[in-house]
């Protein structure tokens, strides 16, 4: 005879196993597009010039990274900087631009900084063209080799 603990963890079992079987049938339901994708990596490394008077130069490149994935219903960007850090105003900034001439909705864009110590800083304004650039040619891969993962 089972205790009903173990009658607890048989139900709960099934229940899950339950879940996992029609779960799968649910994600198909979606509409049907050819998925496409571009990836893409810009140099961000500042110039020797650039640097602050107490750098020792440049020993590796830093970059900014990007996948924009595409359905034909919608895009998803996400994106990687080797920097220390990005703030809110220019998380908005960056997406209301890709949103603007892109197409790929605010809420579908994930940046993310690697939280490198080694990054030099860059101007604000230098580095949003830079992460720009680097989800356009992305985005660009997408529609020119649709058939191609990079």
């Amino acid at each position: 005879m089972k205790t009903c603990k173990a009658k607890k963890m048989y139900g709960l079992a099934i229940m899950l196993f339950s879940i996992m079987l029609v779960s799968p049938t649910y994600a198909q339901n979606g509409p049907k597009g050819t998925l496409r994708v571009g990836a893409a990596k810009v140099d961000i490394t500042p110039n020797q010039d650039e640097l602050p008077p107490n750098s020792f130069g440049i020993l590796d490149h830093i970059h900014s990274r990007a996948i924009v994935i595409d359905n034909n219903h919608t895009k998803a960007a996400l994106v990687t900087v080797d920097i220390g850090g990005i703030s809110d105003a220019q998380w908005k900034t960056i997406t209301e631009r890709v949103e603007t001439e892109i197409g790929i909705p605010q809420n579908n864009i994930m940046i993310t900084a690697s939280h490198t110590h080694s990054g030099a800083r860059l101007k604000p304004e230098v580095l949003n063209e830079k992460i720009f650039s680097s989800i356009n040619r992305s985005h660009v891969q997408t529609t020119t080799c649709p058939n191609r993962i990079w």
